[in-house]
Parts: C-alpha cells; sequence; structure tokens
C-alpha cells in the first residue's frame, strides 16, 4: 500500500548494522517524500516483488552499493541521495527506474533483464552495462577516461538534445564509448543536420518536444 514514514531507529546500544533489506510489494511512497536509510548502511539490497513499487525519494547516502532484485519494477520519481555509492547492480527482472536523479560520474552501473531507466552525470569514468531489456539512458556529454555504456540486448534508447547530438555525431568517440543503441530521442528542438551513423547507425527518431527547426536526420537507416 502506501508508505507515509517508518521509523526504524534503534535507541539501545547495538553493534553497527551496515546492510539493510528493503522488501516492497506494491509500495507507492508520493513524490516529494522521503525513504531515509541510516548512514552507517553501506550495502542497501532493495528487493521489489509481485507489484511494483514507487519511491517519491531515496536517501541512502552512507551505501557503497545497492543492489535492486526482485520481479517487479522499482521506480524512483524524484531525485536521490546516493552520496557514496560506487556500485549499483540491477537483477530486477522488470526493470530499474532510476528516475530524476544523475547518476555519479564514478558509479559503476549494471543493469538486468528488465528496462533500466539512468541519466548519466557526463564524464562517467565506469563500466556502464544496460543488459538485457528495453533501457533508456539520458546522454550529458562525452564520458571520462575508462568510461564506456553499453546498452545490450534489446531495443535501447540514448537520450539527447540536439546540441549533444550535432558535438556527438561527426566525433567517432562517441560510437567506441557507446555501443548498442537502437533509438535515438531528441528532447529539444534546435536546426541542424545530424549524422546518425555517428550515432550508432540508430534506425528510430524520436521527437519527444515540439520541432520548431529545421532538423536534417542524415544516414537514417532503412
Amino acid at each position: 500500500g502506501t508508505i507515509t514514514s517508518v521509523d526504524a531507529t534503534s535507541t539501545g546500544t547495538k553493534t553497527t548494522v551496515d546492510t539493510l533489506a528493503l522488501n516492497l510489494k506494491g509500495v507507492t511512497v508520493a513524490a516529494g517524500n522521503n525513504v531515509i536509510v541510516d548512514a552507517d548502511v553501506k550495502t542497501l539490497n532493495v528487493n521489489s516483488s509481485t507489484t511494483a513499487s514507487t519511491l517519491g525519494i531515496l536517501t541512502a547516502a552512507g551505501a557503497t552499493t545497492v543492489n535492486v532484485s526482485g520481479d517487479a519494477k522499482l521506480t524512483i520519481t524524484g531525485a536521490t541521495t546516493l552520496t557514496a555509492v560506487k556500485d549499483i547492480v540491477v537483477t530486477n527482472t522488470a526493470g530499474f527506474d532510476l528516475g530524476a536523479t544523475t547518476l555519479a560520474a564514478g558509479t559503476t552501473f549494471t543493469g538486468g533483464a528488465g528496462n533500466d531507466t539512468i541519466i548519466l552525470a557526463g564524464a562517467q569514468t565506469k563500466a556502464i552495462t544496460m543488459g538485457a531489456g528495453n533501457d533508456k539512458v539520458t546522454y550529458a556529454g562525452a564520458l571520462g577516461t575508462g568510461g564506456s555504456v553499453a546498452a545490450g540486448e534489446g531495443n535501447d534508447t540514448i537520450v539527447m538534445t540536439v546540441a549533444n547530438a550535432l558535438l556527438a555525431d561527426d566525433n567517432s568517440t562517441f560510437n567506441t564509448t557507446f555501443t548498442g543503441f537502437e533509438t535515438l530521442e531528441l528532447n529539444t528542438s534546435a536546426a541542424g543536420t545530424i549524422n546518425l551513423t555517428g550515432i550508432n547507425g540508430v534506425s528510430t527518431v524520436v521527437m519527444a518536444t515540439g520541432v520548431g527547426h529545421v532538423i536534417v536526420l542524415d544516414n537514417l537507416v532503412s
């Protein structure tokens, strides 16, 4: 059902608990409301099963590893505080949507068999593998040293502004660091010619906003 608040604070003298299991089944936390995990928790295991769950905000400031498992999709709609996170591993078969949260540049993300959605910070320095499923990645610029994004199996979408697409399309670096995308989603409108060969040779372009400019889609695969 709907969570309003959970207080799991221990007032006694206890050994620090550094691993927490958060088990969800059809849970809804309204937008703007926060699920806060104690900063002592270093490994957060979130299982979303049976019925999909949606969290407004998830704060786990001390967690270095977040594991998302289960068979029902987990969606986070708001900005998530994962200040210390280094690894996010998804084995959830229905998918994980990180919502409005930007994946920190030094975080490794391993997607699962479901439809996973993430937003990049830009200069990612770690490997990101989206796994199977129809995944969506929002681009924010060229990756840093050591960074890579492999879309994997499924019909995968890279989301870009027109300005970013124009910068990436004639630069061979994009096709060496980003692989496996079939769809380009443009979320702004600006004039320009986009060479789609330079963006993984995508065969589908989605206009996610009103088009108020002349946009030429060059080398669109038939």
